[in-house]
């Protein structure tokens, strides 16, 4: 019985990846409305923002925002705002349409996929759940 106890505590421990330590997961839940004036650029296909405000994001845990991209007509995209490359530190990351930009490492990513098209990241961006009814876009984990 003892030796089970062992190799018990043995798997439960390196069930744990070295990925989960470094690599950061957010809780997300949060809704905007696309009618409103600060969401406008969410209303063209290919564009892309940064939202980080404190009142959106409520009991967010992402400390560099999430990233909205609006890949279709009925279809948004979500994501952690940092780097995958050294994901420990959290270096944010900026977007222009559908790219985001490291500015540390100079990796980018295609905000269609989450995954990097350029640069020292090999990791794909957190993405998070969108759903879309019209006006409202919910995003969650």
């Amino acid at each position: 019985m003892k030796h089970l106890n062992v190799i018990l505590l043995f798997i439960l421990i390196s069930a744990c990846s070295k990925d989960d330590e470094i690599y950061p997961r957010h809780y997300v839940n949060f809704k905007i409305y696309l009618n409103d004036a600060r969401y406008t650029p969410l209303k063209a296909i290919g564009n892309s923002l940064i939202i980080n405000s404190n009142e959106v994001l409520g009991e967010s845990q992402c400390p560099n925002g999430i990233i909205i991209y609006r890949y279709s007509d009925y279809e948004f995209k979500a994501f952690d705002n940092y780097c995958t490359y050294e994901p420990q530190y959290l270096y944010p990351l900026t977007v222009q349409n559908a790219i985001a930009n490291c500015s540390h490492c100079g990796s980018n990513f295609l905000l269609a996929t989450g995954d990097p098209s350029e640069g020292v990241a090999n990791m794909t961006l957190t993405e998070f759940s969108v759903s879309y009814s019209g006006t409202e876009l919910f995003v969650s984990n």
